[in-house]
């Protein structure tokens, strides 16, 4: 199955939370963005208008959801049986069978889009050195590792990471590794940051998290988005936040 569903994934107190948190995310995201980009050799408009681009399309389009699958399950539920007796009827609690369907779907904003530009960095890093691009592998397996072991399958929220600790782990473990491997190359750091910041916590919340999620047979499955839309779109902007201090630390 193939089709575009739009709804958000936030709502009530969370939706209040997001818009008032918005207004230092978003000017913290271009900011980051652009500067990553100025320190990857590209111009300085150049950068601002990719990371407010970047940054935009990520928020107008976490409302939109593709929906790629819908999984099929036999599920025994809890229900009840009448029984009569002597002109009087009496309900029963029991059990019954009940095919209970999910639709896995992908969110744009909190999975595509990240997932293109990490892809795009990840070329650009694999161009500058292949030593580069191995020590970036190896962070994010790390990442995702850590934010697999940390991240929480709950019910009725969907995946839920700590806030702090993916883009930290991914920009601490990233920097060290870019410093031991090529220190010329440490100005690349916040970028590849970026990309194992998104990349890992897509890999360790989501797509490893999936089956336990299946299980739980929810109406909707969205990869990116619901409980993960935050801590992966927040990963990749506070990685890239704290690569650049640990940078200055180090250089």
């Amino acid at each position: 199955m193939f089709k575009i569903m739009i709804f958000s994934p936030l709502g009530g107190y969370r939706l209040i939370l997001y818009s008032m948190l918005a207004i230092f995310v978003i000017p913290m995201s271009i900011i980051n963005l652009a500067l990553a980009f100025k320190l990857l050799g590209f111009p300085a408009y150049y950068g601002a208008l990719v990371a407010l681009t970047i940054t935009g399309l990520s928020l107008l389009t976490s409302v939109v959801h593709v929906a790629v699958y819908e999984t099929r399950r036999r599920a025994v539920v809890p229900s009840y049986f009448t029984v009569e007796f002597m002109g009087l009827r009496f309900k029963l609690p029991g059990f019954m069978q009940q095919i209970q369907r999910s639709i896995v779907s992908i969110n744009v904003g909190g999975a595509i889009i990240p997932t293109m530009m990490s892809i795009a960095l990840s070329y650009i890093m694999w161009i500058l050195s292949h030593r580069l691009m191995a020590a970036v592998l190896v962070s994010l397996l790390v990442t995702a590792l850590a934010v697999n072991r940390s991240a929480k399958v709950i019910p009725g929220m969907g995946i839920v990471t700590p806030a702090f600790l993916p883009p930290l782990i991914s920009a601490t473990v990233t920097t060290l590794l870019v410093y031991a491997v090529s220190p010329s190359y440490l100005n690349v750091a916040p970028a590849a940051s970026y990309m194992v910041g998104v990349l890992g916590s897509l890999i360790g919340a989501d797509l490893m998290h999936l089956g336990e999620v299946i299980d739980m047979a929810p109406a909707i499955i969205d990869i990116g988005g619901m409980g993960t839309f935050d801590g992966i779109y927040l990963s990749g902007v506070l990685a890239i936040f704290y690569a650049m201090a640990l940078t200055l630390i180090i250089g």
